[in-house]
């Protein structure tokens, strides 16, 4: 198994689309690290996006707010 912590979009759309079906992407990790363990699952790539700046934001928008999908309950909190 392989582990990347791409610091871009274009590097982790380009780490995706290399790997194939057989990768699986790491934002909060509880429900892959779960199956990893049990045996469920096992990758050929494991991105881990939570070092990609644009999916670690939390922003102000006119109806509310867009939370990446990397931010943590602790930042939202």
């Amino acid at each position: 198994m392989q582990y990347e912590a791409p610091t871009t979009i274009d590097q982790a759309v380009a780490l995706l689309n290399d790997a194939g079906q057989s990768s699986w992407i790491l934002a909060g990790g509880t429900d892959l690290l779960v199956q990893l363990r049990a045996g469920i699952i096992e990758p050929k790539l494991i991105v881990d996006i939570k070092k990609i700046a644009e999916v670690r934001s939390i922003q102000q928008e006119d109806a509310g707010y867009r939370v990446g999908a990397a931010v943590t309950g602790a930042e939202l909190g």
